[in-house]
């Protein structure tokens, strides 16, 4: 999430030609160490934009701007409740669905699997997913 004239937003494109970095863990990326993973919607672009929307969504909804959550490291830089979790999905091993071998770490409604980021807990000083 970024924030403009103090209003939160999230920019979603191409992430595979606009911001491969972004685009990981579905798209080989310098500097990324781990696995390239099976997008569980099998379109990249698709899952990217969730993974990217949940992220600012929970910056949006925890407000490092305001009174919600957000940590101070060295340099001033602020962290918010998933960038304190980087490139972190599960607690252990990230499930597989057995059919089309694509990563998840959420059921949503019918079945739908997500690969959502982590949520830095301050109550337990450790990144949450939710499976």
């Amino acid at each position: 999430m970024h924030a403009s004239d103090n209003q939160p937003y999230v920019a979603v494109g191409d992430p595979e030609e606009e911001c491969p970095e972004c685009a990981w863990p579905f798209v080989s990326s310098s500097g990324k160490v781990g696995k390239v993973m099976i997008p569980p919607s099998g379109d990249i672009g698709a899952d990217v934009m969730v993974k990217l929307l949940a992220g600012g969504l929970a910056g949006a909804v925890t407000n490092p701007n305001g009174d919600g959550f957000y940590s101070n490291a060295r340099g001033g830089h602020i962290y918010e409740a998933t960038s304190k979790c980087p490139d972190v999905f599960a607690s252990d091993q990230i499930p597989v669905d057995p059919k089309t071998g694509a990563a998840f770490n959420a059921v949503g409604d019918k079945g739908t699997e997500f690969l959502l980021p982590a949520i830095w807990n301050p109550k337990t000083s450790s990144c949450w997913t939710p499976l």
